[in-house]
């Protein structure tokens, strides 16, 4: 195929959006390969909590919090954990309340 016929196909409407659906699956894969398996061993910084909470307070879903995570530090955390971080909830051996008895 001619390198101008290349060039066109970016036009056709099936294409249209092909590079931003790649991009956006290419950073899906980089975020379930970079995600902290186990946050409470390897916990985010306070900085990053504070990061987080700042997020949630203007609007933010966790699962987009998750992402801005990967934006700026480079890992990312599963939208559950997102919400423990920020509203300071721990699961606890005594059947994962967070206050005791």
């Amino acid at each position: 195929m001619p390198a101008r016929q290349i060039l066109r196909s970016e036009k056709i409407p099936p294409f249209k959006y092909a590079t931003e659906r790649q991009e956006a699956l290419e950073k899906t894969v980089q975020m379930i390969e970079s995600r902290r398996n186990s946050w409470k061993s390897n916990p985010p910084l306070q900085d990053e909590i504070d990061f987080m909470k700042d997020l949630r307070q203007k609007g933010m879903s966790y699962g987009g919090i998750g992402e801005k995570v990967f934006d700026k530090y480079g890992y990312s955390m599963d939208a559950r954990d997102v919400r423990r971080l920020v509203l300071g909830r721990e699961k606890r051996k005594n059947g994962g309340r967070n206050n005791p008895p």
